[in-house]
C-alpha cells in the first residue's frame, strides 16, 4: 500500500465563527479540534507523512498534538489555497515524485468517518487521478435571479457536497499549482 501524504491546512484565524481563537484550537471533549482531527487521520493513515500548515505567528499549536512520527510544519497562507501551495512545495522538496498520492484534509472536520477514509484510500489508490469524499445534496436547493430572490428550485439529482479529503496524485496539480490553483480547488 503506497504511505500517502496528509496535507492539513491549519493557517485561518476563525473570522467567521467569532470565537476568542481560531477553530481549530476550539476544545471537544477537552480536546482541541486540530488534536481531535489529526488523531482521527493518524488512525486511518499511521504511516502516512503529514504537512500541517499552520500561520507563521501561531502561539497556540502544541507538537504534542500531532501523532504522526515523519510530519513537518508548514506556514500557512493568506488563503487556504496558499497554505496547500506551500505544503504541495515542501511535499516536492522532499523528493516526492508525481505518483505521491496526497490527501487534503480541513483540520476542522474532526468528525471524519474511518470507513469513509478508508473507501476513499481504496479508490484514490489506484486512480491514475483521485478523487474526494462527497454526499448527495439532501436539502432543497434554489436558484435566485439578479435580484436576489429565488428564481426556481434546483434539481438535487446529480448534486454533491464536496467533503474532505480530496486526494490526487501530485503530478495531477503541477500545472494549476505552480499558477496559484484555480479557484476550484480552494
Amino acid at each position: 500500500m503506497p504511505t500517502p501524504w496528509l496535507v492539513v491546512p491549519a493557517a485561518g484565524c476563525g473570522r467567521r465563527m467569532g470565537a476568542d481563537r481560531p477553530k481549530q484550537y476550539l476544545t471537544l471533549g477537552g480536546k482541541t479540534v486540530l488534536a481531535h482531527t489529526l488523531s482521527r487521520l493518524h488512525a486511518a493513515f499511521p504511516e502516512a507523512r503529514l504537512c500541517l500548515c499552520l500561520d507563521a505567528e501561531d502561539d497556540h499549536f502544541d507538537p504534542a498534538w500531532v501523532p504522526f512520527s515523519d510530519w513537518r510544519r508548514v506556514d500557512g497562507g493568506a488563503e487556504r489555497v496558499d497554505s496547500v501551495v506551500n505544503a504541495l512545495e515542501a511535499i516536492v522538496a522532499e523528493g516526492a515524485d508525481d505518483q505521491a498520492l496526497v490527501l487534503v484534509h480541513d483540520v476542522a472536520r474532526p468528525c471524519v468517518d474511518a470507513s469513509d477514509l478508508a473507501r476513499l484510500f481504496a479508490v484514490v489508490r489506484d486512480d491514475p487521478v483521485g478523487g474526494l469524499l462527497a454526499a448527495p445534496v439532501a436539502d432543497t436547493m434554489k436558484r435566485d435571479d439578479a435580484a436576489g430572490r429565488v428564481a426556481h428550485t434546483e434539481e438535487r439529482a446529480g448534486l454533491w457536497h464536496a467533503l474532505t479529503p480530496q486526494g490526487f496524485r501530485l503530478g495531477c496539480c503541477a500545472e494549476p499549482w505552480h499558477a496559484r490553483m484555480p479557484k476550484a480547488w480552494r
